[in-house]
């Protein structure tokens, strides 16, 4: 057992705490893979055990390929591929992950489903009972063992809520911002009272995003005046739900995605949706992705082939249908490829 509350409070929930006070949507289980489960541990490792695991065995949803690098040298890339499981695929939640982490991990789950993991977790029994069991199929030992969690229903949620609600819990650190509701296509005024500090503005889990400044979304917020807008046309062909900037960019790999050599594709929250996707515009700083987010997001900007080279800040990124709702603070993850 290796003690990492220290390192989890620091590192994802004051975190989340801090995303949600400035009105954006956290993503907890980003930052806990890649500070926690394969950051603070990988550290804890490096310092205790140094030079005893070549590799770290996940039960994650995913898929590491490694490929060379295609110098001289025979070092390989770890690169994070998806799963057959279009439902349970977690390379969202990992794709924050650096290459050094990816390099040491295995994902022994990455090549079946859910079904296919429930099934065979039922094997462990009767090997044990049956301890000569080479020569019987996998697929034979599935249907005969008899796991106590085989049944067990998938956990779902942030993991440090426990049975907490989410809503006690920011009530809890940030307590209640008393302020207006307001209906943003009329400018009236719906209701007082809004606690703005109960939670983020999307009700999404994500970082890094930010929805083009003409939406009207169900509980958008300013922070300032804790004022809560909603809207009662948000579904209407007029809303655009379909644009967003992202930034920083993290590479996971020295792979990049290229419309010249297929459709990328990009995920905005953990789930089976993905979009493809093209990119419209490469931002160098902060200042310069601000600036192209006051303009709306001008229609009319010619693609780009490829998605970054190294030292480009962040991206406009432009989806092939709407979203059900884009906030600040949810991360984009690329794909091509699978």
């Amino acid at each position: 057992m290796v003690p990492l509350t220290n390192e989890y409070w620091d590192y994802v929930v004051s975190h989340s705490v801090a995303e949600i006070r400035a009105g954006r949507t956290p993503n907890p289980d980003m930052l806990c893979n890649s500070r926690v489960k394969f950051g603070a541990f990988y550290d804890y490792l490096d310092k205790n055990h140094e030079g005893c695991f070549d590799r770290i065995a996940s039960g994650h949803y995913a898929r590491v390929v490694r490929l060379p690098k295609g110098d001289d040298s025979q070092d390989e890339e770890a690169v994070l591929c998806m799963t057959p499981d279009v439902i349970k695929d977690q390379t969202y939640f990992l794709a924050h992950l650096n290459q050094s982490q990816l390099s040491r991990t295995m994902f022994p789950l990455g090549s079946f489903t859910k079904s296919q993991v429930r099934q065979l977790s039922q094997v462990a029994s009767h090997m044990a009972n049956k301890p000569n069991t080479d020569s019987i199929p996998v697929r034979r030992l599935a249907e005969v063992a008899d796991l106590a969690n085989k049944g067990r229903k998938d956990s779902q949620g942030i993991c440090f809520l426990g049975k907490v609600k989410f809503s006690e819990f920011v009530k809890e650190h940030l307590g209640e911002w008393p302020g207006p509701i307001i209906d943003i296509d009329s400018g009236s005024s719906l209701a007082e009272g809004g606690a703005v500090g109960q939670s983020p503005p999307s009700g999404e889990t994500g970082s890094g995003l930010s929805p083009p400044v003409s939406t009207a979304g169900f509980g958008a917020g300013n922070m300032v005046n804790n004022i809560v807008y909603v809207s009662r046309s948000y579904y209407d062909s007029g809303r655009r739900r379909d644009a967003f900037s992202v930034g920083p960019i993290s590479w996971l790999s020295s792979k990049r995605p290229d419309h010249s050599q297929g459709a990328v594709q990009v995920k905005v929250r953990h789930g089976p949706q993905i979009y493809n996707c093209r990119l419209l515009h490469m931002f160098s700083s902060t200042a310069e992705r601000e600036a192209f987010v006051a303009t709306g997001f001008p229609d009319g900007t010619a693609d780009l082939d490829s998605f970054c080279t190294d030292g480009q800040y962040g991206a406009y990124i432009v989806l092939d249908g709407d979203d059900q709702g884009l906030a600040a603070g949810q991360y984009a993850v690329l794909y091509q490829d699978g």
